[in-house]
């Protein structure tokens, strides 16, 4: 579920705080729950740092409840306010501040719905072609934001925290990590 769903999510979290990956991942969980013959986690719970930040993301394939009523999105926790994310739209619920036995929002809470996204989409992309734009999410953007989980089920089978260079897009001081990184292509396929 990290590299399908968690994919979506992580990319509006890189895009937003402009960053390619993080510095360190965190992972725990696995095959808890589900009795198939599939390898990956069926629950995860990873911790990505970031500098300045840090992101947790979780899921459980056999357990839809979640500990604030909504089935999926984005929380951005800031000092004056949380922004919560989904393709419904969004929240921003501010902090408070505590003024002896009475409280006061730091800010007026905002709700927005979302909209429809895929006919945007597709205009923005025949767009592009035709005027040679960026999209705005472009491959290399993909790129991270699928890389991004797949160091978290490197964390979880590997059993351990992952430092990374996300510039040089390798392991610090890991080989064994490295190693994980690719597999061999099979014959006649290459890369390079």
């Amino acid at each position: 579920m990290a590299t399908d769903w968690g994919t979506h999510l992580i990319d509006i979290v890189l895009w937003a705080m402009k960053v390619k990956g993080p510095d360190r991942v965190t992972s725990l969980g696995g095959k808890l729950a589900l009795l198939d013959n599939r390898d990956t986690p069926d629950t995860l719970m990873s911790t990505f740092e970031f500098p300045g930040f840090v992101l947790t993301y979780e899921s459980r394939k056999c357990c839809s409840q979640t500990t604030d009523g909504r089935s999926y999105g984005i929380v951005f926790h800031g000092s004056d306010a949380a922004l919560f994310v989904d393709r419904g739209g969004f929240a921003l619920e501010p902090e408070t501040i505590e003024r002896g036995s009475e409280s006061e929002a730091r800010m007026v809470p905002v709700k927005g719905d979302g909209s429809e996204q895929h006919q945007t989409h597709v205009e923005t992309y025949i767009d592009c072609v035709r005027n040679r734009k960026r999209f705005i999410s472009d491959i290399e953007d993909g790129h991270y934001a699928s890389s991004t989980p797949h160091l978290a089920n490197l964390s979880l089978r590997l059993g351990r925290s992952l430092r990374w260079d996300p510039n040089a897009e390798r392991f610090i001081g890991d080989s064994e990590a490295d190693a994980m990184l690719s597999r061999p292509y099979r014959a006649p396929w290459s890369l390079g």
